[in-house]
This record gives structure tokens, C-alpha cells and sequence, in this order.
């Protein structure tokens, strides 16, 4: 099977199972196939279609024939390379020095003739952002990065593949790695010597057309790159099973009849016959039921081990300490995302406590000035005025109008709720609700307007409260001290009796402090 025809059998299964048209279902295809990993489509599948049959059966064929389209993809891309890897080697080494460059570059680059690029190294030199045109400048301690995630590496090897054929959309930059970063894989074309930034990547050269890498070069970054994955995918829980096995139980469950048969023993009645065959349908049902919450449990508990396989390899090259500031971080990150729910206060019950609010009692008035008091009980007396309306409105208990009328000798009385705002003979306060609710509004504000004039005037005066020297230092009295000159304690005794006797500790002369002190 071709990619296309992979393309046109998805979008019409997920036709027949969403009502979506055509060009949607294909662009959800397109975005499927760019996903790295099977669990990657998996997942998106299922957020998608659901967990129905249907769904399950379509996910299992489209990772089958996805996987043979690859290998064949794979076997035909290794074949092509070992068909033209003479030539290739044979073209590399007739290539001639920079164009630009000193003889330091130009000896690299006769050195990367002679000996295969990642030849002699036990470890791969790729990186996880390589090819992606997003490539950040690194420093020459860290060029050495392992790819820790299938989805580049898949990303890599599609790249790969499709940069030895597909030379349509070339992408052209001059900027020298000045603009971009330099692409650490080919920094410069061994023909031209052309500097190859980040934009360009994997490419033909944009200035000579010859080949960054020689063919040798790539089916080594590849057979590296598979040897990564298939490490990578030893360390996963295996879903491809459990969706193998999953869609097997469906396949066989869609293929039993659905249809209730009644099947009637001799001398038994009808009814009973179809009641024991809808107990039937419903005991198989509820086990249905059963097999599917297991099968999801069972999913649940694979990527929870996922989950704790990846923090252990996380964990693994890490300090305690620095595990410790990265769960704490982690805590208070989260307790920062959820404080709003947990700080937020919702008291109903304040809003219609009359007595503690008249009293003082409840939760704050207790700091409250007269005016708030009065303004706080205004607005509680208004709302419960409302709801006590409110509630004869819903319960059909409000105001009525009885309706007399004579005719013919004879007298009808015709009850009706009355309408709000109707004035009517038998209801002369039928208007005065919203005219008492007004005036309560207008009461409200002038409550307002007061309490907020005061603290206008307390804010002016305090902004006017400047410290005056002169003014605090009468306040105070200054200490007398006795010298030591005086001898035999006459002149001290003396003194005593001229100097009245004060305590120790001075006080502000006013009455509320002698008040408090008394």
C-alpha cells in the first residue's frame, strides 16, 4: 500500500465514523502523519474517535500499514545508497578546498575527505533539534547531545529519506551563520566551502548543488539514529499489543449478532420468554461494559508506569538535591496554579444574618463605624425584601385580583395573580414596591456618599499631619541632673526639696492618656 492510498483509507473511515467532510478529515490525516511515535497517534486518535469498535479496528489497521510503508520506504532508501555510494565517495574525494577560509579549514576539510564523518565515535553526535530549523547555538563543551525522545528521531529519519529525493523546495540563505545558527552536522560544503546555517539544513548546496553529506555518511547517521530508537522503544511498555489485543476482542465482539432472539421452551409463556432474553442482553451488556472499564484501567496503569519509568531515568544521573528542588519546585508550581480555588471565599450566609449584623457580631462588623453599620443592615433589609418577593412570585403565593362581572343576572368571579406594576382599585400599594425599593437604593448611596466623604476627610487630614519640632518639644520636659560636687549630700537634700518628685517614665499631656493611666 502507498502513502496516498494509506491517506484516502483514513479519511474515509473517519467519515463514516464523525460526520465531518472531506477536506477537514484530510487535514487531520496530514496532521497524523507528521506525529512521531505510535502512541502519539494513538492518543490523538482516541481523543478524536473515541473508544467505540470502530475506532479501535480503523487505529490498528493504520499502524499496521503506516509500519509497512516505512520498511519499505527504509529498504528501498538503503538499497539506493549502497548503488550509489562508490560514485559518491569517489566524487568527495575530487572536491577542492574552500573557496573562502584559511588552510586550518581547508585541512579539516581534506581530514573529513579521507575519514568518514561520525567514523571512529561510540556515540551519537546529533542532537534532539537537529534538521527542525530551530536549532540554538550551542558551545564546543556541549556539542555532543543524545536524543532522548522517538518523535526527533522519527522526525530525523523522514528527513532523511525525503532530502535524498525531493530537491523541489530548496531553501536558499546567504547570511553565513550570522542570522542563523551554523548547522553543526555540515557546517560548510566541502566543494564550495559555502558556511551552511540552520535554514539551509540538510540540503544540496544552494551555491555549487553538490551533496553536504555523502551517502555513506547518511545511512551511518541512520543506522545510528535506528539504534537509538530501538533502545528507546525497549525502555516503553509495549501498546502496540495491548491495541492489537484490544482491537481483536472488539473485531470479535462486533462479529457476534446484536439481535435479541426469543427463544420459547415448551409450556412457557411469552413474557416470560422475553424477559429472560432482555436479562440476557443486559447481563451482556453490563459485561461489555466491565471489559471496557478493565481494558481502559489497564491502559491507565501501562502509562502510569510510562510516567514512573521516565521520572526514574530522570532521576537516574541526578543529585538528591537537585531531584528535591525540582519536586519542590514542581509542589509550589502547582499550589501557585490551584491557590485562586482554594483562597476563594464564597459567604452567602453574610449577606442575610440581620441580628449579627445589627449587633456587631458578625464577621467583620465588629471594626465598623455606625454609618457602615447602618449602610451593611440597609442593603441586607433590601435583599431579603427581594427574596421574600421573589419566593411568593415562585410559589404562586403573591398578590391576586378577583374579576366580577354580571351578566345576565348572573355574577363570575375570575381570579388572576397580579401583574407587577398594575394598578388596580383593590391594590393601592401595588406600586409602592418599587418606589420603597428606590427609595432604599437612594438610601444606599447616600450611606455611601457619607462613608466615603469621611474617609476623604481622614485621608486629607492625615496627609496634613506634619511633625513640628517646636511643638513636640514642649511637649516633653527635659531631665534635671545633680552633679557630683556637692559634698555630704547637703546641697542634694537641699535641691530635693526644690525639685517636686515625678516618676520615671514621662506621659503625653492629655486626658485621654491620664484617663487610660488612672
Amino acid at each position: 500500500m502507498s502513502l496516498d492510498a494509506l491517506r484516502q483509507f483514513s479519511i474515509n473511515s473517519i467519515s463514516s465514523i464523525l460526520p465531518l467532510d472531506g477536506e477537514t478529515c484530510s487535514q487531520m490525516v496530514d496532521h497524523v502523519l507528521t506525529l512521531g511515535t505510535d502512541s502519539e497517534i494513538q492518543n490523538y486518535f482516541l481523543q478524536l474517535l473515541g473508544e467505540s469498535d470502530d475506532s479501535l479496528s480503523f487505529i490498528h489497521k493504520f499502524l499496521e500499514w503506516k509500519h509497512e510503508i516505512t520498511k519499505k520506504s527504509q529498504s528501498s532508501q538503503k538499497k539506493k545508497f549502497n548503488d550509489t555510494h562508490h560514485e559518491n565517495e569517489t566524487k568527495s574525494k575530487k572536491q577542492s578546498q574552500p573557496a573562502w577560509g584559511s588552510g586550518a579549514s581547508a585541512s579539516t576539510a581534506q581530514g573529513v575527505d579521507n575519514k568518514g564523518r561520525l567514523s571512529g565515535k561510540t556515540k551519537s553526535t546529533t542532537t534532539s533539534q537537529l534538521l527542525d530549523g530551530k536549532v540554538k547555538p550551542s558551545s564546543k563543551k556541549s556539542k555532543k547531545k543524545n536524543l532522548d525522545n522517538l518523535k526527533d528521531i522519527d522526525a530525523l529519519l523522514t528527513e532523511l529519506e525525503i532530502n535524498s529525493d525531493d530537491h523541489s523546495g530548496r531553501r536558499v540563505c546567504n547570511c553565513m551563520a550570522t542570522r542563523h545558527p551554523l548547522f553543526e552536522v555540515a557546517p560548510n560544503c566541502l566543494n564550495c566551502g559555502k558556511i551552511i546555517c540552520a535554514k539551509e539544513g540538510l540540503q544540496p548546496c544552494s551555491y555549487c548543488g553538490n551533496e553536504l553529506l555523502s551517502a555513506s555518511e547518511k545511512l551511518e547517521i541512520m543506522q545510528i539514529l535506528n539504534t537509538e530508537k530501538v533502545s528507546l522503544e525497549e525502555k516503553q511498555p509495549d501498546l502496540k499489543k495491548k491495541i492489537a489485543e484490544s482491537s481483536a476482542i472488539a473485531a470479535k465482539q462486533k462479529a457476534k449478532a446484536k439481535k435479541i432472539t426469543i427463544t420459547m421452551k415448551a409450556g412457557e409463556n411469552l413474557w416470560h420468554a422475553q424477559d429472560r432474553a432482555l436479562k440476557e442482553a443486559d447481563k451482556a451488556k453490563k459485561e461489555a461494559a466491565e471489559l471496557l472499564a478493565a481494558q481502559k484501567k489497564e491502559l491507565a496503569e501501562i502509562e502510569e508506569q510510562a510516567k514512573e519509568l521516565k521520572k526514574y531515568e530522570r532521576a537516574q544521573n541526578v543529585t538528591p538535591e537537585l531531584l528535591a528542588a525540582q519536586e519542590k519546585l514542581e509542589t509550589l508550581l502547582n499550589f501557585q496554579a490551584t491557590g485562586a480555588e482554594r483562597t476563594r471565599i464564597i459567604d452567602n450566609a453574610a449577606d442575610f444574618d440581620t441580628s449579627a449584623a445589627s449587633s456587631g457580631i458578625s464577621s467583620g462588623s465588629m471594626w465598623l463605624s455606625p454609618i457602615e453599620r447602618a449602610l451593611q443592615l440597609r442593603k441586607q433589609q433590601r435583599q431579603l425584601r427581594k427574596n421574600k418577593t421573589t419566593e411568593m412570585n415562585r410559589t404562586g403565593r403573591g398578590k391576586k385580583i378577583v374579576e366580577m362581572v354580571i351578566r345576565n343576572g348572573k355574577v363570575e368571579m375570575v381570579e388572576r395573580n397580579a401583574i407587577p406594576g398594575e394598578v388596580t382599585p383593590s391594590l393601592p400599594n401595588s406600586e409602592n414596591e418599587d418606589a420603597s425599593d428606590f427609595e432604599d437604593q437612594a438610601e444606599i448611596r447616600e450611606l455611601e456618599q457619607k462613608i466615603k466623604d469621611k474617609k476623604s476627610i481622614e485621608d486629607s487630614s492625615i496627609s496634613k499631619n506634619v511633625w513640628d519640632y517646636e511643638k513636640d518639644s514642649e511637649t516633653w520636659e527635659k531631665p534635671v541632673y545633680i552633679g557630683s560636687g556637692v559634698e555630704n549630700g547637703e546641697g542634694r537634700e537641699a535641691l530635693g526639696q526644690q525639685l517636686p518628685n515625678k516618676p520615671r517614665v514621662q506621659f503625653f499631656n492629655d486626658s485621654e492618656t491620664n484617663e487610660l493611666l488612672v
